[in-house]
């Protein structure tokens, strides 16, 4: 390391290094290769992966080096192990890689949320026109725009946090770990992600493989009303978007305690485009709120929360 390198955090980064290389054993399984060198290159290098080396260069501060060292020691395992067709499909190795930086970052600096940097800047390209489907071959992106960066990293990182809030925690960790223990030294096509998934969770999600990779349709649930009857409490949620999803909802008592309720996405799938959902009416609802978890990738959240007497 060069000493002026030293007030861009160079000084942490065998220490970052350690760190990433242990979560990523600990996370998927672990490191094979006999060394892994992050080396202080040149700025045009930015942060470029290679078997058991990775070329960072520029100014990066604490975080930057962290999320860089993180982001390229993660390519060892894809596609350096699990060995993807970057040009083709230029997200199968890129999203795994952003995802799996995301779940570092947010164990080493407590309370950063980096997905929403990702979310933020899905949702910034979903309201244009320039969005195009992940399937498209990586020298097919139109260029000098945000559509390849977006399609490979932050739509896909956002799709893997869907797909874990579908599956739950423990299903989506073992398809994950099962589809790297397949592929190590072979050469997986999408379909053979999708399928691994199927396979160990036991579900059909061809709506969400075609929904979240195949369109560039957007998602956008509301909650039209929220009305007392005399058996209770009735609330209507609208989908006014083209994506499938089911629709989770928390809802809030006047004693504090929280319910969740889902509307299934069979209900959207079946074509519908309201649907009433019924809760008990004591202790009184104070507050219906659509993912307040913020696991989903909505457009929009104008419409995602109602209270009483507002």
């Amino acid at each position: 390391m060069r000493p002026s390198r030293r007030q861009w955090a160079w000084g942490q980064s065998a220490t970052y290094a350690r760190h990433s290389i242990e979560y990523l054993s600990r996370l998927l399984w672990p490191y094979p290769y006999p060394q892994m060198t992050a080396v202080d290159g040149v700025v045009s290098c930015s942060g470029m992966e290679y078997p058991m080396l990775t070329c960072i260069g520029g100014p990066r501060d604490t975080l930057a080096l962290y999320s860089v060292i993180v982001h390229e020691f993660a390519h060892m395992w894809f596609p350096m192990q699990v060995g993807s067709d970057e040009k083709r499909y230029a997200w199968q190795d890129e999203w795994l890689t952003r995802f799996n930086q995301i779940q570092a970052m947010q164990t080493y600096f407590k309370g950063y949320d980096r997905l929403s940097l990702s979310r933020n800047n899905y949702v910034a390209l979903a309201r244009t026109d320039l969005e195009v489907p992940l399937m498209r071959h990586g020298d097919q992106y139109p260029y000098g725009t945000a559509a390849y960066g977006v399609a490979s990293y932050d739509k896909m990182a956002l799709n893997m946090e869907m797909l874990r809030a579908l599956l739950g925690e423990e299903t989506f960790m073992r398809a994950y770990r099962e589809y790297g223990r397949r592929w190590v030294n072979r050469h997986p096509a999408p379909y053979d992600f999708w399928n691994t998934f199927e396979n160990v969770a036991g579900r059909d999600l061809d709506w969400f493989w075609r929904t979240w990779w195949l369109e560039t349709w957007t998602l956008d649930h509301a909650i039209a009303a929220v009305r007392s009857t005399p058996s209770g409490v009735e609330i209507d949620v609208d989908d006014r978007g083209e994506a499938f999803m089911p629709t989770p909802l928390v809802v809030t008592r006047a004693d504090g305690s929280t319910e969740r309720v889902d509307v299934p996405v069979d209900v959207w799938l079946g074509g519908a485009r309201r649907h009433t959902v019924r809760v008990g009416g004591s202790p009184a609802v104070v507050r219906v709120e659509i993912d307040p978890e913020r696991r989903f990738a909505y457009l929009a959240r104008d419409r995602h929360r109602w209270e009483a007497g507002r």
